[in-house]
């Protein structure tokens, strides 16, 4: 998974190319779209990795937070359980 900071350093490397001078117009314009969407992502990432800190503090010692269903349930991105 991507962290924060990769995100940022992806959308500051697309920002960076869409100003070059030999990139065309329209390319320019979707990797801004992109640099936005990325820094977006960084900024949720981290909404999500707060959000997952403040519940594990009001989490029953021991307990899980989640709810026994969704506990179990894997990532339907990756297949596997998600650390989330």
């Amino acid at each position: 998974m991507l962290t924060p900071e990769q995100c940022r350093a992806f959308a500051s490397d697309f920002k960076r190319k869409a100003q070059a001078f030999d990139t065309s117009k329209d390319r320019s314009f979707i990797m801004v779209n992109i640099a936005r969407s990325l820094a977006g992502l960084a900024t949720q990432l981290e909404m999500l990795a707060d959000k997952v800190r403040e519940e594990a503090r009001r989490a029953p010692a021991g307990g899980n937070p989640l709810p026994r269903s969704t506990a179990r349930r894997g990532s339907a991105l990756s297949g596997r359980g998600s650390e989330f």
